[in-house]
């Protein structure tokens, strides 16, 4: 999948990353949103307003009964 493709045309979300914790044996796909049909799939990255990436932190979230356990 294209890192900026969305997986379907009516989808409110596309992959934006990966998190990988190899100690722990975890991979997760992160997705660029925290709607309610992102976090079906994945972990969804809350936008900081006023901060990028580059320089401020990066706050995911997801349910913890599945892609956050």
């Amino acid at each position: 999948m294209n890192k900026l493709s969305k997986p379907w045309k009516s989808a409110d979300f596309y992959m934006i990353g990966e998190l990988t914790i190899p100690k722990l044996k975890i991979s997760r796909v992160i997705l660029n949103s925290v709607s309610g049909e992102a976090l079906t799939w994945s972990i969804g990255r809350i936008n900081n307003i006023g901060s990028s990436a580059k320089n401020g932190p990066i706050i995911l979230a997801g349910h913890r009964d599945s892609h956050m356990q």
